[in-house]
């Protein structure tokens, strides 16, 4: 097994020994159980989840059913490796539950995963949980990206946000685990993953400016979106 096999004992001696995280999830397994219940309500009060393009989510995914059969002659599925986890989990779902019942099981795990997802990163900066926040970290997971049923994208910042709060003081261990998550949001979007690697390039590159530099990085953000701005407005060119 050699070096695979060096970095599974090291993820496991991670997962059980002393690990910050888990002692949180066994102390407090009932509260997060309860909030988890509280935060799927709105995915189970409709008769259907209205979140904008889920439907050509389940469409692509019934389309992906009937060729895997044999039943959709001249369809073939094209190789992709991003911007796809959504579609794959609805996919193998579906071949179990069927896809009412999987498109309510997807979306539910994309909710949970963006909601926790956004509680680890504030937990991880602020060095506490914050339970005070969320109700408005419930609002923010059915906002704009769920209305419009951007899946894919809304699951990779999901599990971008779970790799920031690992790396964000990390350990080498906590590498491993962010590496994981990074890989997992890129297949499902490679926005979430670009962000979590502009984040981690961020924080790192910020720490070892001295003093006022420090600023510098901010301010080059701030001009690089006016010039965005500016230029998608048509007020100016790139050239």
């Amino acid at each position: 097994m050699g070096p695979l096999q060096d970095i599974l004992e090291t993820w496991a001696r991670f997962l059980y020994e002393g690990n910050a995280t888990l002692t949180f999830l066994r102390r407090r397994r009932w509260l997060i159980l309860a909030v988890s219940l509280a935060v799927l309500i709105p995915c189970f009060w409709h008769r259907r989840i209205e979140a904008g393009d889920l439907a050509s989510h389940v469409y692509n995914a019934w389309l992906a059913q009937l060729i895997g059969k044999g039943q959709a002659p001249g369809l073939y599925l094209a190789k992709q490796w991003d911007n796809i986890l959504f579609d794959v989990m609805l996919l193998g779902l579906a071949k179990v539950a069927g896809f009412a019942t999987a498109q309510r099981i997807a979306v539910s795990v994309c909710v949970l995963v963006f909601f926790w997802g956004v509680f680890a990163f504030v937990s991880a900066v602020t060095e506490r949980p914050p339970w005070s926040l969320t109700p408005p970290i419930a609002m923010l997971a059915y906002g704009y990206s769920f209305s419009m049923g951007f899946m894919n994208y809304y699951l990779s910042l999901g599990l971008a946000c779970f790799g920031l709060a690992l790396v964000w003081r990390a350990r080498t261990v906590d590498w491993i685990g962010a590496g994981i998550f990074a890989v997992l949001a890129y297949v499902a979007h490679p926005i979430g993953f670009l962000w979590l690697i502009g984040m981690v390039a961020y924080v790192r590159i910020r720490a070892k400016l001295p003093g006022w530099w420090k600023l510098v990085l901010p301010l080059t953000a701030v001009a690089g979106f006016s010039r965005t701005n500016w230029c998608c407005t048509g007020n100016g060119t790139w050239g």
